[in-house]
């Protein structure tokens, strides 16, 4: 995870991306409410631009972008902040460049008015961490929450490999292997609200590899159960274990949203109820919101369930149709961080004092 410091842009500036002598930050493109003309992004070892700031943004003040080196134990990385016409980063200006010496990615500031070397060393040009390539051979090995390294178990597979079921759908064995977005999206969101984890008690629903589960931990939860379906608890424990969690404040239980849900998770006060793309099959949407109204009407006043989730062929739309149609459930949507396009954040609370139709 890259942190990344933004100067303050001037304005108004010209809106071009071909400057005549060595671009320098101030020189970023702005209009004359201070918001960029043009994406601005980061270049990677294979030409493509990542976009960080999209264009009509206003500049934040810092950022963050999850990269990695392009090769094997390769000793640097060298980031290159473009002013972005174009998906690919050819021919595109570039705004800063700093390079690092540590194995891992680390701390890039683009300090104001710096030149831009004319050379590019492309061998020590990052690897994106690209979400659309989920079915690669070659998972990412783990993820620092608030300064703790997790790491992580994953099976993966080509995508012409992966198993499916009759009706075509792949096997939820297979995506509960994985990391995908939402679950990345969830672990940056509990980092962001880490005052509302710490000493909270935990659930965590499909909890897959249990990466936003055991970002609750990291966060201080007093208590977190990681559950999903029998076939899929290995690997959590696997996982739980390889990050020296399980029994430390931190379960592995079963749940099956479709069968009546176990009394001791029923008993279980949590503050926090965590779903991290389990929007997917549409035979589970209802069974999914059955469980959030039992758990949440079980649980404190106070207790929320936070739900993200990815648009994967309108189901996810069809997922929040059926929720706010719900007598009980009340949802809103909250900010993600950058670089997460299609991804979604949702807040969910019971409406107090509405009757709630226990299922499982």
């Amino acid at each position: 995870m890259v942190p990344l410091i933004f100067p303050s842009a001037v304005a108004p500036a010209p809106p071009t991306c071909t400057p005549s002598g060595p671009p320098t930050l101030s020189e970023l493109p702005v209009d004359s409410r201070n918001r960029t003309l043009f994406d601005i992004g980061l270049r990677s070892h294979d030409d493509v631009l990542a976009v960080i700031i999209p264009r009509g943004s206003a500049l934040p003040a810092s950022g963050r972008v999850l990269l990695t080196s392009s090769r094997p134990r390769q000793p640097a990385l060298e980031l290159e902040l473009l002013c972005g016409l174009r998906y690919a980063a050819a021919g595109n200006f570039a705004l800063g460049r700093r390079d690092s010496r540590r194995r891992e990615a680390a701390a890039a500031a683009f300090a104001r008015d710096a030149p831009v070397r004319a050379a590019t060393d492309r061998s020590l040009l990052p690897a994106l961490w690209r979400f659309g390539n989920l079915y690669s051979e070659v998972p990412h090995p783990g993820y620092y929450v608030a300064g703790r390294y997790l790491r992580l178990e994953q099976r993966t597979a080509p995508l012409q490999a992966v198993p499916r079921g009759a009706d075509g759908e792949v096997v939820p064995a297979v995506t509960a292997a994985k990391v995908w977005p939402s679950a990345y999206a969830m672990l940056r969101a509990m980092e962001e609200r880490g005052g509302e984890v710490a000493g909270s008690r935990v659930l965590e629903l499909g909890a897959g590899t249990g990466l936003a589960g055991m970002s609750g931990a990291v966060l201080g939860a007093s208590h977190v159960a990681l559950t999903d379906l029998p076939e899929n608890l290995p690997l959590l424990r696997r996982n739980a274990a390889l990050n020296r969690l399980e029994g430390d404040g931190v379960e592995v239980a079963s749940l099956d949203w479709t069968q009546p849900l176990p009394e001791a998770l029923l008993a279980g006060g949590w503050d926090l109820i965590l779903a991290a793309d389990c929007v997917f099959w549409e035979v589970l949407f209802d069974p999914l919101i059955a469980t959030l109204q039992a758990l949440l009407a079980a649980a404190a006043p106070s207790a929320a369930a936070y739900l993200t989730a990815t648009h994967r062929q309108a189901r996810l739309a069809e997922f929040l149709r059926r929720l706010d149609g719900t007598a009980s459930l009340e949802r809103e949507a909250l900010p993600l961080p950058l670089g997460l396009p299609g991804t979604e954040l949702h807040r969910v609370t019971l409406r107090r004092g509405q009757a709630v139709a226990e299922g499982g």
